[in-house]
């Protein structure tokens, strides 16, 4: 399963955080909390660390317990952490890189990562703003690292060795700006 579901060569996992279902009729202990529209809506949610491939399959998952907090991102990351060394401990050994999203750009997240011998990708998103707008700044005065053209999309890869920022020192950084073609909007 781990060779057959390798990307470009490597095995990926991808950890997020998943809302399981909502409910505003009833709740239990393991219910997280929020209010909406006035009205308290009670979750369950789980971080989740996934086979990304051919044959995608979740491997494990961290409940957000309501003791974790209310805001998504710091509950998500504690959920993070109780995960990520039973997915080190069970599967370390087959793990290539890490993807994740913004909310787990933190310098004890990528450390944490690379301490299990991992590489990191992280999709920085409108809460790291400052960061892509220093890259977009680079890439108007370095010359991209591969342009590659297809019938669908056309990739462009830049690597910018120069562009630091908090959580991302001491590894690569490379850039792929995504545009959505639909919305007009690039991210």
């Amino acid at each position: 399963m781990w060779d057959q579901s390798r990307v470009a060569g490597y095995r990926v996992v991808a950890v997020d955080g998943v809302e399981w279902f909502a409910t505003r009729a009833q709740s239990c202990g393991d219910c997280t909390r929020r209010v909406v529209q006035g009205m308290t809506e009670y979750a369950h949610k789980s971080v989740v660390a996934s086979l990304v491939g051919a044959i995608p399959m979740a491997l494990d998952w961290e409940t957000q317990r309501p003791a974790d907090g209310t805001a998504k991102s710091e509950a998500e990351w504690r959920a993070a952490q109780r995960l990520l060394p039973r997915v080190a401990s069970t599967f370390g050994h087959r793990i290539d890189v890490v993807v994740v999203d913004a909310a787990y750009c933190t310098q004890v997240f990528l450390a944490a990562v690379r301490g299990y011998g991992w590489e990191a990708v992280v999709r920085l998103k409108n809460e790291r703003l400052t960061v892509w707008q220093d890259a977009q700044g680079l890439l108007q005065i370095t010359p991209p690292v591969l342009h590659r053209a297809t019938r669908r999309e056309t990739l462009t890869l830049w690597d910018l060795p120069d562009l630091t920022w908090g959580p991302l020192t001491g590894g690569p950084v490379v850039v792929w700006p995504r545009w959505d073609r639909r919305a007009g909007d690039d991210g």
